[in-house]
C-alpha cells in the first residue's frame, strides 16, 4: 500500500474543498479520513458530486451513526473502523450483557457503537477495582491498570499499558448501507459481502 496524496483541512470547519481536490488529482483506491463526522460528511457530499468515488474510510473518532446520519443516502458503502465489536451482535457474551444492561436501564434505549465503548470501559474499571482491595485510590487503580495490563470482560480481551504494546489492537471495520445502517465487513475488498447484521 503507497501514500498518493494528503490532503488536510481546519479544524472546526468544513472547508474541505481543496482537500477534495487534491486528492482527486492524486486518483488513490481509497481516501482514510480522519476528522469529526461533520467535514468527513461533506468532504465525502463534495466528492462523488465531483465523480470522484474511491473507497472512503473512516476511524472510529469520527462517530459512525452522527456521519451516517449527515451523509444519508450519500453514505452507501463508507467504511468504518471501530474499537468495539458490533453491538447488534447479541452472540457476542459481552455484547448480550451489554444489551441486557442498556435494556434494563431504559427499553427505549439503541444499541450504539459510542455506549458499547462506554459499557465496556465501565466494566475495565469495575474490574480493576476487585483488584485494588480495600479502600482504593488512584494511584491503586492506575497501578492495577499498569501492571494486570489484560483484563478478561466476558471473553472480550482489553489490553493496557505495557500488555498493550504486546497486543496489536482489535479492529472492527462496518459499512454503511443504503439505509444508514452499518454491516460488518468480512473483506474489505467486498464491502457489499459482509454479515447480516443491519441494525443501528
Amino acid at each position: 500500500m503507497e501514500l498518493t496524496a494528503e490532503g488536510t483541512f481546519e479544524r472546526n470547519t468544513r472547508a474541505v474543498s481543496s482537500a477534495v481536490r487534491t486528492l482527486k488529482r492524486a486518483e488513490p483506491e481509497a481516501v482514510v479520513m480522519v476528522g469529526t463526522y461533520a467535514p468527513c460528511a461533506e468532504f465525502i457530499k463534495l466528492a462523488r458530486k465531483s465523480d470522484f468515488n474511491p473507497v472512503f474510510v473512516n476511524i472510529s473518532f469520527v462517530g459512525a451513526i452522527a456521519l451516517a446520519r449527515e451523509l444519508g443516502p450519500e453514505g452507501q458503502g463508507v467504511i468504518v473502523s471501530q474499537v468495539v465489536p458490533f453491538p447488534w451482535d447479541g452472540s457476542a457474551k459481552v455484547v448480550a450483557e451489554y444489551q441486557a444492561a442498556e435494556k434494563a436501564l431504559d427499553p427505549a434505549l439503541k444499541p450504539d457503537f459510542v455506549s458499547l465503548e462506554g459499557y465496556l470501559s465501565g466494566r475495565l474499571v469495575a474490574a480493576a477495582l476487585e483488584m485494588t482491595g480495600p479502600n482504593p485510590t488512584r494511584a491503586d487503580l492506575l497501578r492495577v491498570i499498569h501492571d494486570v495490563g489484560r483484563f478478561d470482560i466476558s471473553g472480550e480481551i482489553i489490553t493496557l499499558g505495557k500488555k498493550r504494546r504486546e497486543t496489536p489492537p482489535k479492529v472492527f471495520l462496518t459499512v454503511i448501507q443504503p439505509d444508514g445502517t452499518f454491516k460488518a465487513v468480512d473483506k474489505l475488498k467486498e464491502p457489499a459481502e459482509t454479515s447480516a447484521h443491519t441494525e443501528h
